[in-house]
């Protein structure tokens, strides 16, 4: 089977079409594997990427900290470099891209290395997206890192929130290079957007982007807004929904 190899966060880390032969040996844990045999496991994707190098149960599962600590993605990206011992992960990972979602989720899939605090600390999720802390064997958001973080200065991610950082206010937004760059100054539900598609907008009418904020700047940004509804604000007065 070839499988696509995926970054983390939505970058890619390998581009291009699927290689046949580099990947034909990636087999996913949970999953027999036509293809997994000893040798392919010891020394194929599975091993060299995810740290997953020996044969068991039809497919390529992680049981040497050696090998976790070696891969390339598993350990330097996601801070998972040590073999999981009494694995807590019983759920089914998709189908796909099992190491992926197995780096956000502790009861994802077994066979696959697991994160210590340390281990996180040394990943490219630690300064990349705040996730420095390990909880349940994977990399979780931890106060201070989110704020320190690259997704904090480019995407406004600058509260932790579980797994991941998020955009905690409309503040975070406006001073972030997302806002700058690419106008995503609206905040709503944990991220950072364009005015227009903001949860401000709908409640405070603040639909349009004025230099580094959202503001209210047309009759129609008021009177769609919940704010006309409840409160009678309709009126676009000096960048806000006034009476």
């Amino acid at each position: 089977m070839c499988v696509p190899l995926r970054y983390v966060l939505g970058l890619v880390l390998l581009a291009g079409a699927c290689d046949p032969v580099a990947t034909s040996t990636v087999c996913e844990p949970g999953q027999v594997c036509a293809g997994a045999t000893e040798a392919s496991c010891a020394t194929g994707p599975s091993a060299t990427l995810y740290g997953r190098a020996t044969l068991g149960g039809g497919t390529c599962i992680a049981t040497s900290d050696a090998s976790c600590a070696a891969s390339s993605v598993t350990c330097r990206v996601f801070g998972q470099c040590h073999a999981p011992t009494a694995s807590p992960r019983t759920a089914t990972c998709p189908t796909s891209d099992v190491d992926f979602f197995a780096s956000r989720n502790a009861t994802c899939s077994p066979g696959t290395c697991v994160a210590t605090d340390e281990d996180c600390r040394q990943a490219r999720v630690c300064t990349l997206e705040g996730r420095c802390v390990a909880k349940d064997g994977v990399c979780v958001a931890d106060a201070a890192a989110c704020r320190a973080s690259d997704r904090c200065a480019e995407a406004g991610r600058c509260v932790a929130a579980g797994v991941s950082c998020q955009a905690g206010s409309r503040a975070d937004c406006l001073g972030s290079a997302g806002c700058r760059e690419r106008g995503d100054c609206g905040f709503s539900e944990g991220a950072c957007m364009a005015c227009a598609a903001s949860q401000d907008c709908k409640d405070e009418g603040l639909c349009q982007r004025v230099e580094r904020s959202c503001r209210a700047t047309a009759p129609e940004h008021c009177q769609g807004s919940l704010a006309c509804r409840r409160d009678g604000r309709c009126r676009a007065f000096q960048g806000q929904c006034v009476k």
